[in-house]
């Protein structure tokens, strides 16, 4: 199967060069030929240079080298970042930093200071640092990641480099050659291909154009990787060429506004879709040899222009366009393409405009007839609404229709100030109403309008219309939401409060709701009132319009002698409680006992223990690990019972030590276990310290 066919190339617009003033001399022998300012590329040539592309990069990737796809111009940013995730190779698509490949050792040091950085956020680090010591981390952590995050793993340099645009990445060409890095990239008319090791004529600025180009370098990564065919490799008559449709035998122009702000709007453009087929000699009358074999009949349909040759040649203005097309005998028939215009992206050269700007005028003249019919009857609808409008006005009361916020200006002047008087009323009672219970402005008013004023009445229409409401959403998955903690007065409470998306769980009014909760829980000591809780969940559903549950709930009593340390990661998703007991309140109250409960509250939030230690393992559990452990070891091979046995044990010995609390290596410390150094803490105390229980909750986890 081919790399690339000639039908690709043209319907994503690959042969469109620069206008003639602006070419560079040394593209001639990619060039085909010239129509009306703007060069044509030899599509032959260029299929020949992808093939050749391709070849190398599939070798290159064979003798275990990378490859870095480089595109930082706006058009390229997002086919570059998808391709390369793609075939799971490097990328650069928003600033190439100078030195990124002459100064790799200095590029290195900042690649292992992003990694440092996303460790610090996982580990807990940040939660001992001060807010705006985070926020300039933060900061750093995302321009890092901006620049640097498509070759965040790349240990080394890379054994090629496929760039968009010569011109625009002229750095990172220079610093390739310098390198001695194989560059394959794509040239238009107006770069130089010179120094450019494996160059490929054709379109740089069309999206589906680079599209296209960073689709066949992915392929040939993929195809390097699976030889065997175990990754499918996408087809390039797919559809996700830059998520347009592609042209058909019936497709119209597409507007690209490629119009450089620095020249007049008629100035020069590119066609962005197919031209008709070329009819082109040299002087001597003779056929160009390397002409592009565009005479397939399919083609020549989807290379149709709809306009004259005479009105293209002389860039008669779209008005006068649009006059003809409008003329009998200019009729367009074809009114089923509904595609819309295509834009390439923030245009920074004059003679990238793409096209002659009509499909806009021409679809005006071809639905000229049925926007008038449309047109009238939407008057027609209008005048029947403004006169029924009218009866009713003359038929309801005044007062009525006010309140409602349907009276016309000229219906309040009738009924005076007194009117005007009650309106503002209104709204005062309705923004009071709002601001007392969180309802939105409608409910309010409706509430009001029903208890016929009295704001008690209305809020509680409002609670009651809540509830009701709560119940409709029962139904509804809640798989967001957040775990709130709180610590005080010898108690310690986390609580799960569940909602359906996450910017809820981020909203004041659930986080108000589930500290409210918590408190109340603290205060009545105990969880048997869970009826009052549920009442409080269905006042933030009225409220926030999303189903709320109350999941689990953990409440701990502890003495002067007891030390509890809660954590919470990744804005509340995940919440810990750790209880340590002490033997003295003085050994409780020392400071390196409170960093120690934290940081084993750290550990449960990273390692999320099973059990505490190996005598709190039910006995069932351990049967069952123990049979599976035997069976695995009868089916490595034929030993005698005694060796499965002492297989069995040291398996089972290191699965106990995964999933113990105690036997665990610490977070912080990981060639010591968590009883080793809650003992050493102890003996630096002077006292005794042991984990006397531990809860831990995720949000939508079991």
């Amino acid at each position: 199967m081919a790399v690339v066919t000639m039908k690709n190339l043209l319907e994503a617009g690959v042969h469109f060069g620069h206008q003639t003033r602006r070419w560079d001399p040394r593209m001639k022998k990619y060039i085909f030929t010239e129509r009306n300012g703007i060069h044509i590329i030899d599509l032959q040539k260029t299929i020949i240079a992808i093939k050749e592309a391709y070849d190398t990069v599939r070798h290159k990737v064979l003798e275990g080298k990378s490859v870095l796809f480089v595109g930082t111009k706006k058009q390229a940013q997002a086919s570059i970042k998808r391709e390369a995730e793609r075939c799971e190779m490097f990328f650069v698509n928003n600033r190439w930093l100078g030195g990124m490949l002459t100064n790799f050792s200095t590029i290195r040091k900042s690649l292992l200071r992003l990694k440092k950085m996303e460790k610090m956020e996982v580990d807990g680090t940040f939660e001992q640092l001060t807010k705006k010591e985070v926020a300039l981390l933060l900061k750093e952590q995302g321009r890092l990641e901006k620049n640097l995050g498509g070759i965040e793993n790349m240990s080394s340099l890379p054994g090629v480099m496929f760039v968009i645009d010569t011109q625009k990445e002229a750095i990172a060409v220079a610093e390739a050659r310098r390198m001695g890095i194989p560059i394959i990239a794509v040239v238009d008319t107006n770069s130089n291909p010179e120094g450019i090791d494996y160059p490929i004529p054709g379109n740089d600025d069309a999206i589906r154009a680079i599209n296209l180009f960073t689709q066949v370098i992915a392929n040939a990564v993929i195809e390097a990787d699976n030889e065997q065919g175990l990754k499918v490799i996408e087809n390039l008559q797919d559809d996700e060429l830059a998520g347009s449709a592609l042209i058909d035998e019936q497709s119209t122009l597409e507007l690209i506004d490629q119009y450089d702000e620095d020249i007049d709007e008629h100035d020069d453009y590119r066609l962005s879709r197919p031209s008709p087929p070329l009819e082109v000699s040299n002087k001597d009358g003779t056929e160009l040899a390397d002409s592009v074999p565009i005479d397939d009949s399919n083609t020549k349909t989807a290379l149709r222009d709809f306009i004259s040759e005479e009105d293209f040649e002389n860039k008669v203005p779209i008005e006068k366009i649009s006059e003809k097309s409008q003329a009998p005998g200019n009729e367009i028939t074809d009114t089923k393409s509904t595609n819309m215009p295509e834009v390439s992206g923030e245009e920074t050269d004059a003679e990238k405009a793409k096209t002659i700007v009509t499909e806009v005028t021409v679809k005006e003249s071809i639905n000229a007839e049925s926007e008038v019919s449309s047109v009238e009857q939407t008057d027609e609808l209008l005048n029947k609404k403004n006169s029924a409008a009218d009866e009713s006005a003359e038929t309801t009361p005044v007062g009525t229709l006010e309140a409602e916020g349907i009276v016309e200006q000229s219906t309040k002047d009738k009924t005076g100030d007194k009117n005007e008087g009650d309106m503002s009323s209104i709204y005062q009672e309705v923004k009071k109403l709002r601001a007392k219970t969180g309802a939105g402005m409608l409910d309010c008013k409706n509430a009001l309008l029903k208890a016929n004023g009295n704001i008690v009445k209305a809020e509680r229409i409002l609670k009651e219309q809540g509830l009701a409401n709560a119940d409709k959403r029962a139904g509804r998955s809640t798989n967001n939401g957040r775990v709130f903690t709180l610590i005080a007065d010898g108690k310690a409470v986390m609580v799960e409060l569940t909602c359906e998306t996450d910017f809820v769980a981020k909203n004041s009014v659930f986080r108000d709701t589930g500290e409210k909760i918590s408190k109340a829980i603290l205060q009545s000591k105990s969880i048997e009132k869970k009826q009052e809780l549920e009442i409080m969940v269905k006042e933030a559903i009225a409220i926030l319009k999303e189903n709320m549950l109350l999941g689990r709930i953990v409440l701990w009593d502890f003495t002067e002698n007891e030390l509890v340390a809660n954590y919470s990661h990744n804005e509340g998703q995940i919440g810990t409680l750790v209880k340590l007991s002490c033997d003295s309140q003085a050994t409780a109250s020392r400071d390196e006992v409170r960093e120690l409960s934290f940081n084993l509250a750290m550990h449960v939030t990273a390692f999320n223990p099973l059990y505490l230690n190996h005598a709190t393992v039910p006995p069932s559990y351990l049967k069952e690990q123990e049979e599976v452990f035997a069976a695995q070891a009868r089916n490595m091979a034929d030993k005698p019972e005694k060796i499965i046995k002492g297989i069995v044990a040291g398996k089972l010995k290191k699965h106990l030590a995964q999933i113990c609390f105690e036997d665990q290596g610490f977070v912080k410390e990981e060639k010591k276990t968590v009883k080793k150094v809650v003992d050493e803490t102890a003996e630096s105390c002077g006292g005794t310290i042991v984990i006397s229980d531990y809860a831990y909750i995720g949000v939508g986890q079991e």
